[in-house]
């Protein structure tokens, strides 16, 4: 699993081998996230506008969450790649500074 692209305190984008997963902080919640994968067309639309996307995506689950919960990723934070993933992409954005 590694981390692609991160906007501080709004979405984290990871890869999980082809799978595509977007953590997505909800500041109606306390500044919770909800994980959940990309479907094909929302990775093609990442691919051809970039980061936009995952902006708009992150305004759609935060107003409606119910409409993601078929793909929902549960107990994501407990997966103890997320944490490697993590570790790995602050060491990299430290050593680039």
């Amino acid at each position: 699993m590694e981390v692609l692209a991160q906007k501080p305190y709004c979405w984290t984008l990871l890869r999980d081998q082809q799978d595509y997963i977007l953590s997505a902080v909800n500041n109606a919640r306390a500044l919770s996230t909800c994980e959940f994968r990309l479907i094909a067309r929302e990775v093609q639309l990442y691919e051809t506008y970039g980061e936009e996307i995952l902006d708009d995506l992150t305004r759609q689950v935060t107003q409606s969450p119910s409409a993601f919960n078929a793909r929902m990723i549960k107990n994501f934070s407990q997966d103890e790649r997320v944490s490697e993933a993590f570790a790995l992409w602050h060491k990299k954005r430290a050593q680039a500074k």
